[in-house]
């Protein structure tokens, strides 16, 4: 009867180990984000606070490479430009003065204009006064010519009345009247020709004095229009100092940004001399100390990002069709002694290509030959290390 019952349980325990349901699918290796940081830059590594296991955030200085000369570089640079700002200072200034003067000189030109355009009014003005003169000057001739006609008549006059006369036809009286009409007509032919003569001198003295005017007129206009020559010189010889000092100011911005151009390549130079962690993480390794000499390359330490772990399993071709990128899944760690903790975990990458089990590597099917790898995004607490084995639950 003992030996049926001891038959019976060990029935029941090998049933019930048949139908336990297995604790996870796969299982992997826990790894992370490595980088190994190298210098970027030669010279001495004159400060390097930096511990294995210390924990260092993105983008903190851990180091530095000396930076002397480039430092003095940099500030010679910066003196080349503090000239550059002065020289650009006094070509600005000269510009302005350059401006003035073109201004001046234009408003100088206007003035000479105004002075021709007045010139030449007050030019025509003494022409037409000059011909206006010229019509008021008598004709002697035509002015002479009546009267000598009268003296012509009068004299005819004596002559027929001395005949008369002479034959007793008229009286001595009538003779000497027509003998003192002519000697009246006489001297007013005289007095006439006189007032005449006077009055056209007087005239032609006026007209001299006009075409004076007019002479000294036209040699005032030709002496503006020399004037104008000379100011329109000045005007280009400002004219090629501005286009010069132009010239000057293109170069000067062309040296400026030449300075700018090495200024940013030392001040990269001066940054690569700085020595900063690229991640947030733990530092594994340190491979060099503090007053070693540097070449670009060489490797300094290296960080890992021990916050955020990846879980890499692998699954048969059947579990694959179960398992999609972007899957909550659980992780468990593996201590050993059945030991461990469970973490939330996320499905982030799937291998598109198989390949043969590795030896290390459990599956849910362990005769399978060909696997995929996945990784598995696991946010670690502090519990998971690098290379530790871990289990996966889909």
């Amino acid at each position: 009867m003992r030996k049926i019952n001891v038959l019976i349980l060990s029935l029941l325990v090998m049933a019930s180990c048949g139908d336990k349901e297995k604790a996870y699918d796969a299982t992997g290796t826990f790894e992370t984000e490595e980088v190994t940081v190298s210098a970027k830059s030669s010279g001495e590594l004159v400060l390097f606070n930096l511990n294995e296991g210390q924990l260092v955030g993105m983008g903190d200085v851990v180091g530095n490479i000396e930076s002397d000369m480039l430092q003095l570089q940099r500030s010679q640079l910066d003196t080349q430009l503090s000239q550059f700002d002065a020289d650009e200072a006094g070509l600005q200034t000269t510009q302005r003065q350059m401006d003035a003067n073109s201004s001046q000189l234009d408003a100088t030109r206007s003035q000479m204009d105004a002075s021709i355009q007045q010139l030449e009014a007050g030019k025509r003005k003494v022409d037409y006064t000059e011909a206006a003169t010229a019509s008021g000057k008598l004709d002697l001739e035509k002015q002479l010519a009546v009267i000598k006609q009268q003296i012509a008549n009068q004299e005819r006059e004596l002559q027929r009345f001395t005949e008369l006369y002479n034959d007793g036809a008229v009286a001595r009286k009538q003779v000497d009247d027509i003998k003192n009409n002519i000697s009246v007509l006489e001297k007013q032919l005289v007095a006439t020709e006189d007032q005449i003569r006077s009055a056209n001198n007087s005239i032609d003295n006026q007209i001299n004095a006009i075409r004076t005017d007019a002479e000294s007129a036209d040699a005032q206009i030709e002496g503006v229009v020399a004037q104008q020559r000379g100011v329109d010189a000045q005007k280009a010889g400002v004219e090629a100092q501005k286009a010069e000092v132009d010239t000057r100011r293109r170069a000067l911005q062309a040296q400026r940004e030449n300075v700018g151009v090495q200024q940013a390549q030392i001040d990269r130079q001066i940054e690569n001399t700085m020595v900063s962690s690229p991640i947030s993480g733990t530092v594994l390794e340190k491979y060099v100390q503090q007053g070693e000499y540097m070449t670009p390359g060489k490797p300094m330490f290296k960080v890992a990002d021990t916050g955020n772990m990846i879980l890499r399993a692998y699954v048969t071709s059947a579990q694959l069709q179960n398992v999609k990128v972007g899957q909550k899944v659980t992780v468990m760690t593996d201590y050993g002694n059945n030991s461990g903790k469970t973490y939330n975990g996320v499905v982030t990458w799937i291998s598109p290509n198989a390949e043969f089990t590795p030896k290390t590597i459990v599956t849910e099917d362990e005769r399978a030959d060909l696997v995929y790898a996945i990784k598995i995004a696991v946010k670690n607490d502090g519990g998971i290390k690098i290379g530790m084995y871990g289990k996966v639950k889909f």
